[in-house]
């Protein structure tokens, strides 16, 4: 198994307030708890691009966040 494979999904809601932050990111594991951050909606793209490489999908926009998942191996795209 790759490193990250275990990273299920990746969200990031954007701060309470405009100018408030970066935001934050969850990254939820298959083996430890869910791990949250400060993070930019820009760093979290990264990191769910370096997490997920091709296997990689965005769903669609629930009000601000952006929810990243890694797509099934061998399933639908």
């Amino acid at each position: 198994m790759a490193a990250g494979d275990d990273v299920t999904d990746i969200e990031w809601e954007p701060p309470d307030q405009v100018g408030k932050g970066p935001g934050e990111v969850t990254i939820e594991h298959r083996v430890i708890s869910d791990v949250k951050a400060p993070m930019t909606r820009d760093d979290a793209g990264r990191l769910a691009d370096r997490m997920f490489g091709a296997d990689k999908k965005e769903l669609p926009p629930v009000g601000d966040e952006v929810h990243w998942v890694r797509r099934a191996k061998g399933g639908r795209k």
